[in-house]
């Protein structure tokens, strides 16, 4: 189990394991509200994550279910958009319920959608 809070400024990321240990992961926070975190920080968060989803990941090659991860596991809605004329930008996630500007590729011009705290872009 991961549980995840905001604590003093900081992220605070603790991982409960079946065997009744525990782990507990402390980052940064920018003003913005956003983590701020390095590379490596970002790749052994992502491994525990991943562990926790599914443990036999990193046992044997496989394919991530990438719908049922984001929206089952990590309870987020998936909108799928072009959020530029070329490709430049190929994801974004919503943190406040805000307008975010599209790409209308039948009409070939940008437009604004709504988008919902916790969207996947």
């Amino acid at each position: 189990l991961i549980i995840i809070t905001v604590e003093n400024c900081n992220l605070i990321i603790t991982i409960l394991y079946k065997e009744e240990s525990m782990d507990k992961l402390k980052f940064r926070i920018g003003k913005n509200g956003v983590p701020i975190l390095s590379k490596n920080e970002i790749e052994s968060i992502a491994k525990l994550v991943l562990n926790d989803y599914d443990s036999e990941i990193f046992k044997r090659p496989k394919t991530l279910d990438v719908e049922d991860f984001t929206e089952n596991y990590l309870n987020l809605d998936m909108d799928y958009q072009d959020l530029s004329y070329n490709q430049s930008i190929l994801g974004m996630t919503v943190f406040n319920d805000c307008w975010v500007m599209v790409y209308d590729v039948e009409n070939k011009k940008e437009r604004y959608v709504e988008a919902k705290e916790g969207t996947i872009l």
